[in-house]
């Protein structure tokens, strides 16, 4: 973007403006850039500015925008007496907030219908569930970002496909493994990752390569279009922006974050709702969030935030990783560096791999679904219920006061690391489960009682 300053910097220097109003400059900064090439045009969007280059539209930055604002200053004001034009920080700040207003180039959620695909340098790849086509650039395909090299579907990412293979050797679900990574990293470059709801959780102790699977994932993006914004901040506006342009968001050691807190927000995130942010120095705006989320674990997370629906356990595509390359001294060992530049070489060969499979996402209408998915969500939805575990280790049968029981589970809750909740949540969740309650004089009573606190179980487990 210092070269668009620039390039601003050297055509104002032919140009007088006819006054030093925040329009009047506004719209001489959009005539310059939209000057810049052939078939260059500009639109204000979702809080935005971009500048379609010939291939995508280009966000700049509002730091960008303050700059090329900058670059006004001296400039001579006609006039009877003419004057230099002087534009400060604060003047600088004020114009380019206006260009975001200009009613001539702003169209709102512009983005929000793109068709689904990628640009590369030989054209615009779109997908659907036939297969992956190359049409001509246009302002039309409605692509933020491009690849700078071409695409050849005859070209096969051997490397790539053996490193998959690696990581799943001896799993009985291999291959489903290899289909959901192929359909999700698909749908995550065509902008359709929100559209399946599920972010992908790697599962697994240390050393089974899935740091390095993250590590490779990534490079199949732009690094513009890759972020690191944590679940756990994102009800902040300004955290939340950082996702407008986003394609992947990696987030290592989920369970560090405590980041399942927020649960609302969790999945409207992960299934696109419609979101309010606001980047600094900027009105509020609201999008739709695209982008793809890649979570990492050495264990399943533990949900603070007291949702167990099968709602929340939908929100998750869990990937496990067995395999120890830290123990496998058969394994011919390499070092992550000569691995990832392998993976870089086939770059544009794994893209296509991806498209094939989002294609084939968009023809099934969901991820394929290993079966060590399924027998994970099961076991992981079983254990992180703690009314469930509270009962199960805790209680018998007989009759308890809400009030007796609700004491009972709080005392649990502090033994084993967990949240409580409410009392009225502990008693919705007991209805879920079965046990019966009635309404007496005493208040709402259940048909189970605590045992004695010697014989409680599993109190000294940590939490899930």
């Amino acid at each position: 973007m210092n070269e668009l300053t620039r390039y601003v910097s050297d055509s104002l220097s032919e140009l007088t403006p006819s006054s030093g109003s925040d329009p009047v400059l506004a719209r001489l900064l959009i005539e310059v850039l939209e000057r810049k090439g052939e078939g260059f045009k500009t639109v204000s969007t979702d809080g935005s500015f971009y500048l379609f280059t010939g291939i995508h539209w280009e966000r700049v930055t509002h730091e960008v925008l303050k700059s090329m604002a900058l670059e006004l200053d001296g400039l001579w004001l006609p006039g009877e007496k003419p004057k230099r034009l002087m534009v400060n920080l604060k003047k600088a700040e004020s114009i380019a907030r206006t260009m975001l207003l200009i009613h001539e180039v702003r169209k709102e959620k512009l983005f929000e219908d793109a068709p689904a695909g990628v640009a590369a340098a030989d054209g615009f790849w779109t997908i659907d569930e036939f297969g992956a086509e190359m049409f001509e650039h246009s302002p039309d395909n409605l692509c933020t970002w491009s690849y700078d090299f071409e695409i050849n579907p005859q070209v096969k990412p051997v490397k790539w496909l053996q490193f998959l293979d690696s990581l799943w050797r001896d799993d009985e679900d291999k291959q489903s493994k290899i289909d959901a990574a192929q359909e999700w990293l698909g749908a995550c470059l065509i902008g359709k990752a929100t559209d399946y709801s599920r972010a992908l959780l790697c599962l697994g102790s240390g050393g089974n390569g899935k740091s390095l699977f993250m590590k490779c994932a990534e490079l199949l993006f732009n690094i513009e279009q890759v972020t690191s914004a944590s679940p756990k901040r994102w009800d902040h506006e300004y955290y939340v922006s950082t996702l407008i342009n986003s394609r992947l968001n990696v987030c290592a050691e989920l369970p560090e974050y405590k980041a399942l807190e927020a649960s609302d927000m969790f999945k409207s995130v992960i299934s696109g709702d419609r979101l309010s942010a606001r980047q600094p120095h900027c009105p509020v705006y609201t999008f739709v969030p695209r982008c793809g989320h890649l979570f990492s674990a050495n264990s399943l997370p533990s949900i603070g935030s007291g949702d167990y629906s099968d709602g929340f356990f939908r929100r998750f595509l869990v990937l496990s990783f067995n395999r120890s390359f830290t123990n496998d001294y058969a394994l011919e060992r390499r070092s992550q560096s000569d691995i990832i530049e392998e993976i870089e070489a086939e770059r544009p060969a794994i893209v296509h791999w991806a498209l094939e499979g989002a294609s084939r996402l968009l023809r099934r209408g969901e991820y394929t679904l290993p079966h060590s998915h399924s027998a994970t969500i099961v076991q992981w939805h079983e254990d992180s219920d703690p009314v469930k575990d509270f009962v199960k280790a805790c209680c018998t049968g007989g009759e308890s006061r809400l009030a007796d029981l609700y004491d009972a589970f709080k005392e649990y809750c502090l033994s084993t690391g967990r949240r409580h909740g409410s009392s009225k949540a502990m008693a919705k969740r007991l209805r879920l489960h079965g046990h019966n309650s009635k309404l007496k004089t005493a208040g709402t009573v259940f048909d189970i009682q605590t045992k004695l606190r010697a014989d409680w179980s599993d109190c000294n487990s940590s939490g899930f």
